[in-house]
């Protein structure tokens, strides 16, 4: 059973990857950032495991200091800054003069 976890967690990275190459090449700049937000909640909600991974850190880390939706908030905008450094690399990847069409 874990090696079909594990073969449906890398099917499903590599088409998350493979589709966010193809937005950074066809969607507008100014779009890709909203759709990085909107696939970082949609994941956060998904994955189980993640999320409460995610909190359990964060509740480990900051205890008492912040309450459980404040925590709860913190894992999520962690995850959507992890998508938009995604999106930020792919940017870099695809204008890099190696990527750039012949003149």
């Amino acid at each position: 059973m874990a090696s079909l976890t594990g073969g449906v967690a890398y099917l499903t990275i590599w088409f998350g990857i493979s589709m966010g190459c193809l937005a950074v090449r066809v969607l507008p700049r100014r779009w890709l950032f909203g759709f990085a937000d909107i696939a970082a909640s949609i994941c956060f909600n998904f994955f189980k495991g993640f999320r409460t991974r995610s909190i359990g850190n964060l509740t480990a880390v900051f205890g008492p200091r912040l309450s459980p939706v404040q925590i709860e908030d913190l894992a999520r905008q962690s995850l959507q800054n992890f998508f938009r450094d995604l999106i930020e690399m792919g940017m870099a990847y695809h204008t890099s003069p190696s990527h750039a069409p012949a003149s």
